[in-house]
């Protein structure tokens, strides 16, 4: 979370993500863009949760990226960003909670709410599906743990047939 340091080549936090050794390294930052965000990806950072604007995702899905978007209690994000989703660059982008409270998980719902929220804005229900499961699954290097990891990618050939 301290994208100050990674920008600014910090040697203690450069260690930290070299220490991940080819794992994902999940991101944290917010309204990082320009120079600063080419050195934090530049660092090994391949995600980040934190796009507040179209214009913000869109940077960071050029400079490579994964974004996921992020549906929280406080911090509501799907709406701002479903009209930047294509076909083209949906495959890097993932759908995330972050922080959501117990009551809005019980009365709103989780990720699948995300996906009801996309294909209502006219998302394609495969991309919206995709971006739920099998992305996620793909960025975290999920492919042999529980059914998403599995059976994602039948599922999706299956539902464009």
């Amino acid at each position: 979370m301290n994208y100050p340091a990674v920008s600014g080549g910090d040697g203690t936090m450069l260690a930290k993500i070299a220490a991940m050794s080819g794992r994902p390294v999940d991101g944290h930052c917010p309204a990082v863009t320009g120079r600063s965000l080419n050195a934090y990806v530049a660092a090994g950072v391949g995600s980040d949760h934190e796009a507040t604007t179209v214009e913000e995702a869109k940077e960071k899905l050029a400079r490579g990226l994964y974004l996921l978007v992020r549906e929280a209690t406080n911090a509501r994000n799907l709406a701002t960003l479903l009209p930047m989703i294509n076909r083209a660059n949906s495959r890097r982008i993932c759908f995330c909670t972050d922080d959501r409270t117990s009551c809005d998980l019980l009365k709103v719902g989780s990720i699948d709410a995300m996906i009801c929220s996309a294909i209502g804005a006219g998302i394609d229900p495969v991309d919206a599906i995709r971006m739920a499961t099998l992305n996620p699954a793909e960025w975290f290097g999920l492919s042999d743990v529980g059914a998403i990891g599995r059976d994602a990618k039948r599922i999706l050939l299956f539902l464009t047939i």
